[in-house]
């Protein structure tokens, strides 16, 4: 099994520097294992105000791995899309981290039996805040 993916919520509370935040990060790029999404990066880089921040951001990121998803992984997630939504407003790039999550959890194999079970054990977890 893998490790999970940070995702946005964690890493804003990080680069605003709350304490606890900071220290999860810290041990998880001390140890080597930090890793985020491509989308989750799109996203901090999005909220940046000025160039500063940009850097600021980009030298934050530089310190993690970051995933991108492969065709099969963006056409597993069209596929949650269209499950959910409508039914449960997910949006697509929250389809597309919780794919790579659930991928990172259990294998592939796994994961496709998974997520046909989405809806019932958790998608208000990421779905709008």
């Amino acid at each position: 099994m893998s490790s999970g993916l940070l995702d946005s919520s964690i890493l804003i509370d990080c680069l605003r520097g709350r304490a606890d935040a900071v220290a999860f990060v810290s041990t998880l790029s001390t140890s080597g294992s930090a890793t985020t999404h491509v989308i989750v990066a799109a996203e901090l880089l999005a909220g940046a105000r000025d160039k500063r921040e940009q850097g600021l951001i980009e030298s934050f990121l530089a310190v993690m791995a970051i995933v991108s998803p492969t065709e099969s992984d963006g056409l597993a997630a069209l596929d949650l899309y269209r499950q959910f939504h409508l039914s449960h407003g997910v949006d697509w790039p929250d389809c597309q981290i919780a794919l790579e999550c659930f991928e990172r959890l259990f294998d592939r194999h796994q994961a496709q039996v998974i997520l046909p079970e989405f809806g019932r054990i958790g998608v208000g977890e990421i779905g709008p805040q």
